[in-house]
């Protein structure tokens, strides 16, 4: 319980402060065999005896500190002074609006063609300045809704559920401009009611059909996963092109 309090009011600093709460809380008791007697007591981490003294001593394992007093408190201070920040101050890694991990909580319609988001979030983006990308993403896509127009390369059905089960297809889509000759370049998750609503549509398209369709951009994409949106709207563009073989990862998949 004490792991995963500090956990979540840490955040990732939880994987410095446990090893070290670990190590405090384990020691060694050792007793009599014949009695059972209490002989001694040895732990991993020992704090000064005497904390008046003007010298302490600190052991972690079977290294030890000697340290003036002064120079010791100066370094807990620290020590606290950037936990405090950390928990109650950082502006980049709170749970809700850390630009890593989340940013939009309402999406909303934007104007932005697929070209201007390889040129935002492309491949070659992300290998230049994975972190920078990520962060763009986060700002000015994630949650969104786009409208974009691309073609039919495949489709692969997921279910979810246990007891009331449901199919969710993930279509597919090859782009153009197309950042991979083999693969396509995002995937299109169509939600369950909307496969039930629109189902003779999409069982019945074909390899290279044109699709214009909306969706909420909920992945950015890597050399291991394509870009990921969510459909709202989907429907024919009446264009076609013929397509070589897709190859198709699963692990690409969300």
């Amino acid at each position: 319980m004490a792991a995963l309090l500090t956990l979540i009011v840490f955040g990732f600093f939880a994987f410095v402060l446990l090893p070290l709460g670990y190590m405090l809380t384990l020691s060694a008791v050792h007793r009599c065999s014949r009695c059972l007697q209490r002989m001694g007591e040895k732990r991993h981490i020992g704090l000064p005896e005497d904390f008046s003294q003007p010298v302490w001593h600190f052991r972690l394992g079977k290294c030890s500190v000697v340290t003036a007093r002064l120079y010791a408190v100066l370094a807990g201070l620290c020590l606290v002074a950037m936990s405090a920040y950390y928990v109650y101050l950082r502006p980049n890694y709170n749970f809700h609006e850390a630009p890593l991990t989340t940013h939009n909580i309402e999406g909303s319609a934007i104007s932005t063609t697929w070209t201007e988001y390889l040129q935002d979030c492309g491949g070659d983006k992300i290998i230049e300045n994975s972190v920078h990308t990520k962060i763009l993403w986060n700002e000015k896509y994630e949650g969104n809704r786009v409208t974009w127009k691309g073609y039919f390369a495949d489709v692969k059905f997921r279910s979810r559920g246990v007891f009331f089960v449901e199919t969710e297809p993930n279509i597919l889509v090859k782009m153009d401009p197309s950042e991979s000759t083999v693969f396509a370049d995002l995937v299109l998750t169509v939600p369950p009611q909307f496969y039930k609503d629109n189902r003779a549509l999409i069982d019945n398209l074909k390899k290279g059909e044109g699709l214009k369709f909306t969706g909420t951009v909920q992945g950015l994409g890597s050399e291991f996963k394509m870009h990921h949106l969510r459909a709202v709207n989907l429907e024919k563009s009446g264009q076609f092109k013929q397509l070589s073989e897709i190859l198709v990862r699963e692990s690409a998949l969300p």
